[in-house]
């Protein structure tokens, strides 16, 4: 666990680190791309079971705000990242990142703390698995923009396209 003053970053490994990431998983679901699709509590906590059953391929970073009163943390943030080998060649391991948020609640100073937080301990946890490289392929949204992948060493390697094909 990595602490910074009111914010803690750490992987979740039980179901009460799962289900405290209901709240800010609906938040990133319905800022982004795929808003107006309804939210999905099933595939969520299908999620929260792939990490528990496969700890080394998925994992799910918590950003929690720890309050001045001494109550219970609150989940501010999640980074989702999976590891997996690169389809079109041996030995080459990377990490995805699928899901990366934080509150829109907290302050724009704490947001920038909580999502470098989250960066850290998505590299770090990327590095301890055997991950050679990271990609990005978030869709939710909360201003987690192009130049605070840039900041963090990323280089753009393509494009990302939604082309609907049904009426909406």
């Amino acid at each position: 666990m990595t602490q910074s003053r009111n914010l803690t970053w750490r992987v979740g490994a039980s179901l009460s680190d799962f289900e405290a990431t209901r709240e800010i998983a609906r938040e990133l679901h319905l800022a982004g791309h795929f808003g107006h699709v309804p939210f999905s509590e099933k595939k969520r906590d299908d999620l929260a079971e792939v990490g528990l059953r496969e700890p080394d391929l998925f994992a799910t970073i918590l950003c929690e705000q720890v309050p001045h009163d001494g109550t219970s943390p609150k989940v501010v943030g999640l980074s989702m990242l999976g590891i997996e080998d690169y389809l079109l060649a041996e030995d080459l391991t990377l990490c995805t990142i699928y899901a990366f948020g934080v509150s829109a609640s907290l302050s724009p100073m704490l947001r920038g703390k909580a999502a470098l937080g989250l960066w850290k301990a998505s590299r770090a946890w990327s590095r301890m698995k055997g991950a050679s490289e990271m990609m990005v392929a978030v869709t939710n949204g909360l201003d987690i923009d192009s130049t605070f992948w840039r900041r963090a060493g990323a280089s753009f390697v393509g494009n990302n396209f939604s082309i609907k094909l049904t009426a909406s």
